[in-house]
């Protein structure tokens, strides 16, 4: 992978970093958030037994900062029995959002 995250590990910005993977598949992480580029080959024997790679194909791909979660989260019932208050302390990254579930 080539990369420009905030934080890429001493390799500097848009250097080029060998990923471990498995035969379909491959895990990056941890990452830092920013825009990542991955280049995925082929390696296979020819007849004479020496390596050769395929072309290969790229895809960019952008890792985020997952918000802060939501903490200190209370519910209190009104005393109509009607009404409930839902409040919490907001998270220091993002929203906090109420969504509503029925059962």
């Amino acid at each position: 992978r080539s990369g420009t995250g905030a934080d890429t590990g001493g390799w500097g910005e848009s250097s080029l970093v060998r990923i471990p993977c498995e035969h379909d598949r491959v895990l990056d992480a941890p990452l830092a958030p920013g825009t990542y580029t991955y280049e995925v080959r082929c390696g296979y024997r020819d007849p004479d037994g020496d390596l050769v790679w395929s072309r290969g194909v790229t895809v960019t791909a952008r890792a985020e900062q997952w918000p802060s979660p939501v903490e200190e989260l209370s519910v209190r019932r009104h005393t109509d029995g009607e009404r409930v208050t839902i409040a919490w302390r907001p998270p220091e990254r993002g929203d906090g959002l109420l969504l509503p579930w029925t059962t």
